[in-house]
């Protein structure tokens, strides 16, 4: 597997040009891109504050990351639904901090 900045680079530049994203899910499977989202993630303000089902991503480790994996390469990962923020009627929604790690390397993608 590549380094999680080189696919994002890749990824990245592909989507400036329009160009056709292929095999994005594959590189789901790559742990260096949970271990990239995990630092944006850690970093936020608000990363220790408990989300829906009670846990913090201060619980993360690598074998939860080799756990989701191993849940994604046959398609059984199930994301979880986010919660609604009553003071934010417009807003995303808060997800659950799993479902962080996937949601935080489309934006790194974008241009």
């Amino acid at each position: 597997m590549q380094e999680a900045e080189v696919v994002l680079g890749v990824l990245r530049e592909r989507g400036r040009k329009g160009l056709p994203l292929t095999q994005l899910y594959r590189q789901m499977f790559n742990k260096d891109l949970y271990l990239a989202a995990y630092g944006n993630i850690y970093s936020n303000q608000g990363a220790m504050t408990p989300g829906p089902s009670q846990e913090t991503a201060d619980g993360m480790s690598e074998d939860l990351i080799d756990e989701v994996i191993g849940q994604m390469r046959p398609e059984r990962y199930r994301f979880a639904p986010a919660r609604r923020v009553r003071n934010e009627p417009t807003g995303p929604g808060s997800p659950h901090w799993r479902g962080s790690y996937h949601a935080s390397a489309g934006p790194r993608c974008s241009p």
